[in-house]
């Protein structure tokens, strides 16, 4: 099989064209060093293939192969692959990148003694077919990346499929009022003392990303039919008042200044997703 070379991520990692005009990123020990676009790769050398598909966010990916292992990426990516078909899920491409960053992240968490199940509440009877494809998903990055993640870590997986639900579209919609939300919730943000650093840049980032697909969500009107039962968001609400009240006053000045009002599962989302940033600056 031929490898010629499209880019150069790092020594051990490229992306390459095959012979059967596909992409895909391969890894292997020194396979990169003092090679160029166009080369040839020893195909003897290659030890990890990450076929890429449909996802053409190379930057996205080269931003993410600086930080997280090859094989994490690829175990994550495979599983994502696998519960596409076995749960007939659609989700967004994005969830390749940010659902590695986490598996990562927590995996570096559970190597140092220092991981804590998330305390935010599971949604699983709201979204039975999310849990049991995140609980297959935990399956296998604890056998293929031999690790040992506690149950409860399909909580998180969860959310993250929760959160891509959708189709692809070539170009999201309404970017200029994507970009007045995400200056709204960022300067909220700051208002309460939360801003992008070391400590929540994960979680921070995923909110980011949550607002990019918000507006495409909206104009689709596609926003998640699933509602949450008042008893859930009342505790939410009294369990987490902080990210409650952030949350509210973000809703209320999208609504005001650009005239779209939120589901109030959009609050929800909301609502975990600062009370993870929060979280996790405190531990």
């Amino acid at each position: 099989m031929k490898f010629t070379i499209k880019r150069i991520y790092n020594n051990n990692s490229a992306l390459v064209e095959m012979n059967v005009g596909k992409e895909a990123v391969v890894q292997g020990k020194g396979i990169g060093f003092s090679k160029r676009k166009g080369d040839l790769l020893d195909a003897d050398k290659v030890e990890t293939i990450l076929y890429l598909g449909d996802f053409k966010d190379h930057k996205q990916l080269a931003d993410l192969l600086k930080n997280v292992p090859l094989d994490i990426v690829a175990c994550v990516w495979n599983a994502i692959d696998e519960v596409k078909n076995l749960y007939d899920l659609k989700l967004l491409n994005y969830l390749y990148i940010t659902l590695s960053d986490h598996v990562y992240q927590a995996m570096r968490k559970l190597r140092n003694n220092t991981y804590q199940p998330n305390l935010l509440p599971a949604l699983k009877d709201k979204y039975p077919k999310e849990y049991l494809a995140a609980q297959y998903t935990l399956r296998v990055i604890n056998r293929d990346l031999d690790l040992n993640f506690p149950p409860e870590e399909a909580k998180n997986i969860a959310l993250h499929y929760i959160n891509a639900e959708g189709e692809e579209n070539e170009e999201l919609s309404k970017d200029s009022i994507a970009k007045e939300i995400n200056v709204i919730v960022t300067n909220i943000l700051k208002e309460y003392g939360i801003s992008r650093k070391l400590s929540n840049e994960n979680y921070y980032d995923r909110l980011m990303i949550h607002l990019k697909y918000l507006v495409d969500r909206v104009e689709s009107d596609t926003q998640d039919a699933v509602t949450f039962s008042p008893l859930m968001q009342e505790s939410m609400k009294q369990q987490f008042p902080k990210s409650t009240v952030i949350t509210e006053k973000i809703i209320d000045e999208i609504a005001q200044k650009l005239n779209i009002n939120l589901t109030d599962n959009e609050r929800i989302y909301f609502l975990i997703h600062i009370q993870r940033i929060i979280q996790e600056e405190k531990n």
